[in-house]
């Protein structure tokens, strides 16, 4: 007891005299504090940056950590990539958008490194007949080839009329019995551009379709490599800008063609950061706003409510100087002191003005009133602070950066909002004019008695059992390491990452794997093929086709039915530019000529795919005959949309047919760039078989992989590793951060009893809130992992509060119980609605992340005010250790 009564006593005299030195020079104290509030700005607006690059809150020192930056310093042309992805209703307005676009991004020499587009790549174009399967090759040779004699006649008279007259003679041939394979597919095509035309929808003709090219989903991806700016906060801001001015320069029927959507890291990065930081200033806005309202409501005095908001500003300026000074960048995590010193360092002010007002009603002397308050609340204050600022420096150990550097800015923070607290608010109350005393707080209940009623041996057993059954969801509580989770899901860049998921070959959660030579490389790509989860790899040599011998007789013979294309077809675009409009007599009668053919092949075919297609495209030639009668225009708007990528195709297959024998040596550099680094090192990418957006399918693929060589790099064990590092982090931080709180209050107080009866309450509020995110479906994320720790640092303050005042009520001769008559309670209710209602303000932001950690503690402090107000009070019932305590000392 006179331990702990010496450690009360030498914090308290410490405090009076702070206390009563600022109340005989309160000007000289606010002149002080104005001064170094300036130079936090003057330091926060000068060296203070946010980092949105998630990767970096992880510990540079884990090995995915290592392997990437391996990665990224040999092939520097593949880190910050910009993606441009097209997607369109045919392969053909696939091709000719990114073709348009990448032709305009390749004159900005000054903006972008390079730009790889596959789908215009002159390598792809050329050689692209030989990546199909032997078999594939076949069929689609044997298409072209009977498509000789319409290619042939459109290269001579391109238009309507050629295209419809060779469509009724391969009608006829057709119902001669002369079976043509491309019949079925071509009357489908013009079918659908007729129907589209008709519904005032433009839908060029896709040759590739006709003959054969069936993709799932018609999406191209265009990589670009930008030149960054370091002198810019944002180093790929130009470079955004200028791919989306170059998307907006492109003519209007090229943009009509396709849906045009960017992503990438730098992109994600510049919406995430807009969003993060619109969704902190709109939550630090509302924050500030309810605070002040509830402070109005509970402190009732607008020199009380003035003084402690002047307070809270003050202290998060500091608290921002001193960031910027430390540490010179917020990262995704830590750019959240802001709200959450919003809640915590008005606390102080609470506590501190309600305990001077309960005072006032005691002491008619200022001075007198102050020293009282700070001689029955400071120490508890003091003790707070010091176990809240550890609960935060418990993130430092760590290896998540981001939880490490919330823990050392908000725990400086803490300490710098009770250092002003106990500055600001005594030299604003000496200086203002002194009015009568305010009438004495009310209490939270008029009678110490009623909670003894109110306040039930079911209540908080209830509680406890409530708590017990949470215990039962912890199994099933689980950590998101996905990063895009966290991010606005309506944000376009996002919308546009997800794209990449629907093909295979897009997928951006790969693997990387960095092999000292090409053997090397080899011999892993081999192993890792065999792994159940694995769909394939992709290096230098999957460029270099199979069966080349082969493929390349037969590209020959195709080249000898289509010579007239390699040497007719040169010059088939200017000729189709200077012909005219159609005529429209000589389009009618093709038009009829082909709905005679189209309906015989329904007539005799019918029950078959030629007859369907037939059928189809008789309707469809049927309604644009009605409706052309009306409008001749149709015939000119048909004659376009179907020549529109005629030439297109013509240059596609004039390339083709001169594919030539592809060997590593003779492989472009812009592709061996992206295998072969500069010193040699060979890169071999793997490619999950499953959507490794499922976090199970995503370890399963990464395990597996790792079995052949653990050295791996990419998109899917980088969110793997570091959501296994975070929730380790969260783990760590929460025992430490309890154990810390035991420890200091132990330390201060000397008696078990004291430090059960504080941490219980606040164990209880971290199972209920650990069970709350399993029932409502709110996983721990990168963002939000900071709760449960967090709820140590601001649960204990309460208990702290309520059990010394109570403590000191029964050295007093008076009963534990009835600090709930004193303005000890209602400082506690208060403070824990302006926390409530600053942290919920983080829900408001539309960065999911940021929303999660408001959802979430919310929750915590709404069951640490719960658990402390029903169940704490109970405790101090059983067994009366209070009152016992005091008549024993």
């Amino acid at each position: 007891m006179k331990v702990r009564q010496a450690t009360e006593r030498v914090i308290e005299k410490a405090l009076l005299q702070w206390v009563g030195g600022i109340g005989r020079h309160p000007a000289l104290a606010l002149m002080a504090l104005a001064l170094l509030t300036g130079l936090a700005i003057f330091a926060a607006l000068n060296n203070l940056e946010i980092n949105t690059d998630s990767s970096e809150m992880i510990d540079g020192r884990e090995p995915f950590r290592v392997n990437a930056r391996a990665m990224d310093a040999a092939f520097p042309n593949l880190k910050n990539q910009i993606l441009v992805i097209v997607r369109a209703d045919t392969p053909d307005e696939a091709d000719y958008v990114t073709g348009a676009l990448a032709d305009r991004l390749k004159t900005r020499r000054d903006l972008f490194q390079d730009v790889f587009s596959p789908a215009s790549d002159p390598f792809f174009q050329r050689q692209g007949l030989l990546f199909l399967d032997l078999g594939d090759l076949i069929d689609m040779s044997s298409k072209m080839s009977s498509s000789g004699p319409l290619l042939r006649e459109l290269m001579d008279n391109p238009g309507i009329e050629g295209f419809f007259t060779q469509l009724s003679r391969a009608a006829q041939a057709s119902e001669e019995g002369i079976g043509l394979p491309m019949v079925a597919g071509a009357y489908r095509e013009v079918a659908d551009v007729i129907d589209a035309l008709l519904q005032g929808e433009e839908r060029p003709l896709s040759w590739q379709h006709m003959f054969g090219r069936d993709d799932a989903i018609n999406q191209r991806v265009l990589v670009i490599h930008p030149i960054l700016d370091y002198q810019s906060l944002q180093p790929a801001r130009a470079a955004v800008d200028a791919v989306r001015a170059a998307i907006n320069s492109l003519p209007d029927e090229i943009v009509a063609a396709a849906d045009i959507a960017l992503t990438g890291d730098p992109v994600l990065r510049t919406e995430e950061l807009k969003s993060v930081s619109q969704g902190i200033e709109i939550s630090a806005l509302v924050s500030l706003i309810l605070v002040a309202v509830l402070l109005m409501i509970g402190l009732r005095r607008w020199q009380f409510v003035l003084s402690a908001l002047l307070g809270l500003v003050v202290s998060i300026i500091l608290t921002a100087g001193f960031a910027a000074l430390a540490i010179g960048e917020l990262n995704l995590v830590s750019i959240a002191f802001t709200v959450l010193l919003i809640g915590l360092g008005i606390d102080f002010a609470i506590h501190l003005l309600l305990q001077y007002r309960e005072q006032r009603g005691r002491h008619a002397d200022h001075f007198a009133a102050m020293a009282a308050a700070i001689s029955e609340v400071g120490p508890a204050l003091f003790l707070a602070t010091v176990t809240t600022s550890f609960a935060f420096f418990a993130f430092v150990p760590t290896r998540f950066v981001g939880m490490a550097q919330l823990g050392i800015i908000s725990g400086i923070g803490v300490l710098i909002a009770f250092t002003v607290a106990m500055t600001l608010i005594p030299a604003c109350l000496a200086l203002w004019p002194k009015t009568a005393p305010p009438p004495n707080a009310l209490p939270l209940v008029n009678e110490p008695s009623l909670w003894r009623h109110r306040i039930t041996y079911g209540l908080a057993g209830g509680t406890v059992l409530l708590s017990l059954v949470a215990v039962t969801a912890l199994p099933n509580v689980r950590f998101d390491a996905d990063p895009m989770n966290l991010r606005d899901p309506q944000s376009l860049a996002v919308l546009a990452f997800e794209l990449l998921f629907d093909r295979d070959q897009d997928v951006p959660y790969r693997l990387n794997y960095l092999a000292p030579d090409h053997v090397t490389a080899q011999a892993f790509a081999a192993a890792v093929k065999e792994k159940p989860a694995v769909r394939t790899t992709v290096s230098l040599d999957s460029f270099v086709p199979e069966d080349q011998d082969l493929k390349l007789d037969e590209i020959d013979f195709l080249a000898g039915d289509m010579a007239f294309v390699l040497l007719e077809g040169d010059d088939l675009e200017d000729r189709m530019m200077a012909r005219g409009d159609p005529d429209q007599e000589a389009a009618e009668r093709a038009v009829g000529r082909l709905m005679d053919g189209a309906k015989a092949i329904a007539e005799t075919d019918a029950g078959t795919e030629r007859g369907a297609a037939a059928q189809q495209l008789f309707k469809a030639l049927d309604n644009f005959s009605n409706a052309a009668r009306e409008a001749p225009v149709l015939y000119t708007e048909l004659d376009r949309l179907l020549m529109r990528f005629f030439p297109m195709q013509i240059e596609r297959l004039r390339l083709q047919l001169t594919a030539r024998p592809v060997t590593l040596e003779t492989l472009p550099p812009d592709i061996r760039a992206r295998y072969v680094s500069k010193s040699g090192l060979v890169r071999v990418e793997v490619l999950p078989k499953e959507d490794v957006r499922d976090p199970k399918a995503r370890r399963a693929f990464v395990d597996e992989v790792s079995q052949v060589n653990p050295a791996l790099s990419g998109g899917a064990v980088s969110v793997l590793a570091a959501g296994d590092v975070v929730s380790y982090a969260m783990i760590q931080a929460t025992i430490t951060a309890l154990a810390l709180a035991a420890l200091l209050i132990f330390a201060l107080v000397r008696r078990v009893g004291f430090v059960l009866m504080v941490l219980l309450p606040l164990v209880l509020a971290g199972l209920l809130t650990a069970a709350m995110g399993v029932w409502l479906d709110r996983p721990f994320n990168f963002a939000n992992v900071i709760v449960l720790p967090l709820l140590i640092g601001l649960g204990v303050d309460s208990a702290i509060h309520l059990v010394m005042r109570a403590r000191h009520l029964a050295q007093d001769g008076g009963k534990a119980i009835a600090v709930f008559s004193t303005s000890t309670p209602r400082a506690v209710l208060l403070s824990a609605l302006t926390t409530i209602g600053s942290f919920g303000s983080l829900a408001l932001s539309s960065h999911r992340g940021t929303a999660s950690m408001g959802e979430l503690l919310m929750l915590a402090i709404g069951f640490t005010l719960l658990t402390t107000l029903i169940v704490l009070p109970v405790l101090m019932q059983l067994g009366n250790r209070f009152g016992n305590g005091a008549k024993k000392a």
